[in-house]
């Protein structure tokens, strides 16, 4: 069963990551986690279906957020999985912008508010 979501999740974030194309920009491609960093969740509650793939892009130190419609925390880790900047993304958000001062290669992060999965991409600044 676990395989079954898993296939389904990776499909998913294939869809979603072709949505992102008609930004005009360059897609992220998102591979998905289970985590257990969402504590919020009693036992038994947790919810086993990934949501939604996140479709985003990015233009330099802008990332554009096409029909994300729920809350999920942006972290972003440099090349040590040091973690160098972490913002709340809120439902509805179009845009966000990195700092200028960030520059080269990390990984970026998005843990939605309600799941126990997490999507991360590779991205440079």
């Amino acid at each position: 069963m676990k395989k079954i979501v898993l296939i389904v999740s990776f499909a998913l974030c294939g869809l979603c990551s072709m949505t992102g194309a008609q930004l005009s920009l360059a897609p992220l491609h998102f591979q998905i986690e289970l985590t257990d960093v969402n504590p919020s969740f009693g036992k038994g509650e947790r919810p086993r279906t990934p949501i939604a793939c996140p479709s985003v892009a990015q233009d330099g130190h802008t990332l554009y957020f096409n029909n994300v419609d729920y809350d999920q925390t942006l972290i972003l880790l440099d090349e040590n999985g040091v973690e160098v900047y972490t913002t709340f993304v809120s439902a509805g958000t179009t845009a966000v912008i990195l700092p200028a001062t960030l520059s080269g290669d990390y990984e970026l992060q998005l843990y939605p508010t309600d799941s126990i999965y997490y999507f991360y991409s590779g991205i440079t600044l």
